[in-house]
């Protein structure tokens, strides 16, 4: 059991609060070790407590997304400093059952249920004793498991079956019969009896699932003849999510988001300090269960406009052709000349508001990166208002030119064309306004240039230095900014990066 589940069920039991861990007690082990859910049932009377305990503990209430809760279910998220671990818990404060996606049934049997609660010998947490357990497994499928969905009910019936070995072991058969006549009615009580004789079969829970609907319609949300239809429709929802968690990447959650607000989190550092490893890990992390989108705010390899898509693929071929030294980085595809090039070394460095000479590709390619950014700017807004986290990979800046993701037509401010200088002009306002607004915290990778050249052989040494002396030279007035030391093992840096953005969640 890692440390924070350890220390909030010793508090749970120092307050006397009444709760069990009611469900899937096969898999206990794993659920105290945040590998999969906790699914604790809390009676009504410690219901307020138990509420501050999860908050002493630093875990979060999430809010669930129209179409996707159910009554009498809470949904909190904490965080285990030591391990990483996100921990997910299900507070239920009624035992609600039915269809896939609805759960239309919210009945008044948890008191019952914590009355029977044992301990668990290994770990010390109150679970529901195992014949209670396998009552509720087999109502649960039974309601679960309908006859018009043959290839559903297969699924759920092998789900099932993994559970009913387990408890089938350790519960009393005959007393099973008892709970069913003391919470449901005889029919049911002798169909859940028929179960037993010999192996289940789909067949033994639809007939169980008759009498209980039958027994819990007078606590549906819904009336029988609207669950169908309303699961379908619940379920269509999910699907449409999953596409746009998968695919799309579109500014709308569609599981759990946070209460308020979502938060933003950017991450920046030179080529090579593992801004997209350690994006793809928080991701991970975090999407598990809340809603998370993503923004590439570089110009390289990650996602960009159709607009700008045929110039990007041109220069990765001039790239290509001229073995790299056109543009340096894959991340900073911004060195599109028509104009005579540049060289990566000192000459760089040096280069001045006064250089006017912006090639026209490069123009074009400035243009249509800064209308990109304003738009991703824009979506990563709606995203984070609607209570999304968003996850940034780089982030645009207005104090450094032609490098980090900074402005590149600034040359044409001191120029001699006023149409030029109101491009220039355009240009430096996205820029800034983006800066202005600013994430809620910026992580700076800091990573020593040599060790990057290992990573990005590809990108001049000249380069990567000047990036690291504009990265640290960063400053982002509106955001909590942390640097984080990456010359350590990889699972420790990540570890790190995880402790600060639960900080700011």
């Amino acid at each position: 059991m890692i440390d924070t589940v350890a220390e909030l069920f010793t508090d749970l039991d120092d307050r006397g609060i009444t709760y069990c861990h009611w469900k899937s007690n096969e898999k206990l082990q794993a659920a105290l070790n945040a590998n999969t859910d906790l699914d604790i049932l809390c009676h009504h009377g410690d219901q307020r407590t138990f509420h501050e305990v999860l908050k002493d503990h630093r875990f979060i209430r999430q809010k669930d997304v129209i179409f996707t809760g159910y009554p009498g279910i809470e949904n909190y998220v904490g965080h285990d400093p030591e391990t990483g671990r996100c921990i997910h818990v299900h507070l239920h404060t009624e035992l609600t059952f039915g269809t896939p996606f609805l759960k239309e049934f919210v009945t008044p049997w948890g008191p019952y249920v914590l009355e029977r609660r044992i301990i668990d010998p290994e770990s010390g947490v109150s679970i529901t004793d195992p014949t209670t357990e396998l009552f509720l497994l087999i109502v649960r499928y039974a309601l679960k498991i309908r006859r018009y969905n043959p290839i559903a009910r297969r699924s759920y019936f092998e789900e099932f079956l993994e559970e009913y070995d387990w408890l089938a072991e350790r519960a009393d058969e005959s007393e099973v019969e008892t709970i069913a006549r003391d919470l449901l009615n005889p029919r049911a009580a002798d169909r859940i009896r028929d179960v037993f004789d010999g192996d289940p079969t789909i067949r033994d829970l639809i007939r169980v699932g008759k009498p209980i609907r039958s027994e819990l319609d007078p606590y549906s949300t819904y009336p029988s003849w609207t669950t169908t239809p309303i699961a379908l429709a619940r379920k269509g929802f999910r699907g449409i999510g999953k596409l746009n968690r998968e695919f799309l990447n579109r500014p709308y959650p569609s599981r759990r988001k946070l209460p308020n607000r979502g938060i933003e989190i950017a991450i920046i550092g030179i080529d090579g300090s593992g801004k997209s490893t350690h994006l793809s890990s928080l991701h991970d992390w975090l999407s598990w269960k809340m809603d998370v989108h993503s923004v590439y705010f570089g110009s390289g390899d990650g996602p960009s406009s159709l607009l700008r898509y045929p110039l990007k693929k041109l220069n990765e071929l001039r790239t290509k052709f001229n073995d790299g030294s056109a543009t340096g980085s894959g991340d900073e595809s911004t060195d599109l000349h028509i104009a005579p090039k540049q060289s990566d070394g000192d000459d760089q460095k040096e280069k001045t508001n006064t250089d006017t000479s912006v090639g026209l590709a490069k123009a074009v390619w400035a243009i249509l990166l800064a209308r990109e950014k304003r738009k991703k700017r824009r979506r990563a807004t709606r995203a984070r208002n609607r209570g999304m986290i968003v996850l940034m990979d780089r982030y645009p800046q207005n104090q450094f030119e032609d490098i980090n993701d900074g402005p590149l037509l600034q040359g044409w401010l001191n120029g001699n064309s006023k149409l030029l200088e109101k491009i220039a002009t355009w240009e430096r306002d996205i820029y800034a306004d983006l800066e202005e607004n600013s994430p809620d915290l910026v992580i700076k990778l800091e990573t020593d240039p040599e060790v990057a050249k290992e990573r990005k052989p590809e990108t001049p040494m000249s380069n990567l230095q000047r990036k690291a002396e504009v990265i640290d030279s960063l400053e982002y007035e509106n955001s909590r900014v942390v640097t984080v030391n990456t010359h350590r093992d990889i699972d420790d840096v990540l570890n790190e990066i995880k402790k600060e953005v639960w900080a700011e969640i």
